[in-house]
């Protein structure tokens, strides 16, 4: 039997335009309300070229049709993960494809999956020895940003991280709705825009407009962080790897533990790590379970879902 990593390593150098969804005309969405929901979250999933197939869930009509690829880089989030394997607690017999996840999610995996999932990862320059001029702050104004702090706590983080003497700019993207259409997300991002300028430096900057921020021309000598860490939806954004493609270096990175991995280059500054997944702890059964009890219906579309996750998410249920 061939080695996991053995076999990433086939896929990812044997790679053809066949293969990579990235070149694909023909993508069969599990349906348009889920294509329009990511629209809606636009540029954070903006698609992105790497030879291990980096796509969500959504992209895919069915698991038939994620077979015609050997590898999928799954850029999801905790609840359109969960939402998947709950519904797939285990993989068709015969199945071909690998999945990689992103690593702070693998204690979520189903065990009947293990054979087929491998866990990423990304190396992100870092601020050591760094003096940076700007600072940019990435993300949304939305509910899922503030499940476990409140708008004043998040604000309040944030002033701890950003060094002193940097200007700071917010790549922001308002829209009034995020995953559901019928939910108005206003009352979120008005709040924290007060809060922005009465705690920030007035001449703090804000790009808000979602079709603008990726013509920004980026100063080189900068650093980034998210305005909260909240991957209930995406797992891996997009903005991430522009910053880091001007050598920006971000400001929760972590030194990670490269022994026994695979690490391809994403731009001349930072990696993606990919290793075998460690089944050391796992909470699907128990997730499943009380998902299960609650009698809650699993798809993603489905807003008691989400109110489902978050619960377990605030509680301390779900650990990531």
């Amino acid at each position: 039997m061939i080695h996991m990593l053995d076999r990433i390593k086939k896929y990812i150098h044997e790679a053809h335009d066949e293969v990579i969804l990235w070149k694909r005309w023909d993508i069969k969405y599990k349906s348009l309300f889920y294509r329009d929901c990511a629209w809606r979250l636009y540029p954070f999933t903006h698609k992105y070229y790497f030879e291990g197939n980096p796509s969500f869930l959504h992209e895919y009509k069915n698991i038939a049709d994620m077979q015609r690829h050997p590898l999928i880089m799954l850029r999801d989030g905790l609840v359109p993960l969960i939402s998947f394997f709950v519904e797939n607690y285990k993989p068709p017999e015969n199945f071909q494809s690998i999945f990689l996840v992103p690593k702070r999610f693998e204690n979520i995996i189903p065990k009947a999956w293990f054979p087929y999932v491998a866990t990423y990862e990304f190396e992100y320059p870092t601020l050591k020895g760094r003096k940076p001029e700007v600072i940019y702050i990435n993300g949304m104004g939305v509910s899922y940003t503030f499940w476990k702090k409140s708008i004043d706590e998040v604000v309040d983080n944030l002033l701890g991280k950003v060094p002193k003497g940097s200007k700071v700019e917010f790549l922001l993207p308002v829209r009034e709705r995020s995953v559901f259409l019928l939910v108005d997300e206003t009352k979120y991002i008005s709040e924290l825009l007060r809060k922005i300028y009465q705690k920030f430096d007035k001449d703090v900057v804000l790009h808000s407009s979602h079709d603008k921020i990726l013509d920004i021309k980026f100063n080189k000598n900068s650093a980034f962080c998210d305005l909260e860490d909240s991957p209930y939806i995406i797992g891996d954004n997009y903005l991430h790897h522009v910053l880091c493609n001007e050598n920006s270096a971000y400001i929760d990175a972590q030194k990670l533990d490269k022994n026994n991995a695979l690490v391809y280059p994403l731009s001349l500054h930072h990696n993606v790590v990919i290793r075998e997944i460690d089944s050391s702890e796992n909470q699907f059964q128990d997730i499943a379970f009380r998902i299960k009890k609650n009698r809650v219906d699993t798809d993603f579309l489905n807003q008691k879902f989400h109110k489902a996750i978050k619960d377990m998410v605030v509680e301390g249920f779900i650990k990531f």
